[in-house]
């Protein structure tokens, strides 16, 4: 079976947290029972090599605990590095995922095949639900990437003037789950009294 590049990249990451965690895990097992094996060694007089032995014994059960615990560990440290990897190999495809956030949901929407594309369709949106006698507030936000904000915007400015309009940046929980180069377009209308 072979294994493909996004196999073997995931395989990757996961490795080095999980062996660290194994070991971190198992050391602090093995020290809890360390009182009580050097015990056995300096007062009642047992060879040093049976309770090494004894140790070896013991590590099997210390590992049905340490390896779950290891493998949440790596995962947890892993997946969030993990989503930056999915936005630069669309990247690198010339796919651009496209979400639609209103009303508590998050609705993918195709995916654009250009960064102009994608830039496009989110302009295209915001045009699409101009409403009739209200004011536009407008927001630009970005992972890393304020020259496109400033195109989503400035694509805004050239049709209408806002009423408040800002460009701003994502914050660091948003902008390591897109990765940079993400930009959005958030907007409101309000009605005129």
């Amino acid at each position: 079976m072979r294994l493909l590049v996004l196999d073997r990249y995931i395989a990757r990451e996961l490795v080095s947290p999980f062996a660290f965690g194994c070991a971190l895990f198992t050391f602090f097992l093995v020290i809890d029972r360390i009182y009580h094996l050097t015990d056995l060694v300096i007062t009642k007089g047992v060879p040093f090599y049976l309770v090494a032995q004894l140790l070896v014994y013991m590590l099997p059960s210390f590992l049905a605990h340490t390896l779950p615990m290891a493998l949440l560990v790596a995962v947890l440290l892993a997946g969030g590095r993990l989503p930056r990897l999915a936005g630069r190999v669309g990247g690198g495809l010339g796919v651009w995922p496209l979400f639609e956030l209103g009303g508590g949901r998050v609705r993918p929407l195709r995916p654009a095949r250009s960064r102009a594309a994608a830039e496009a369709r989110i302009v295209e949106r915001w045009r699409a639900s101009r409403g009739g006698d209200a004011d536009l507030h407008v927001a630009a936000v970005h992972a890393l990437a304020p020259e496109r904000a400033e195109r989503l915007l400035a694509a805004v400015r050239a049709e209408l003037q806002p009423a408040t309009a800002f460009v701003g940046e994502f914050d660091a929980a948003m902008a390591s789950h897109s990765g940079p180069g993400a930009a959005a377009l958030a907007w409101w209308w309000e009605p005129r009294a």
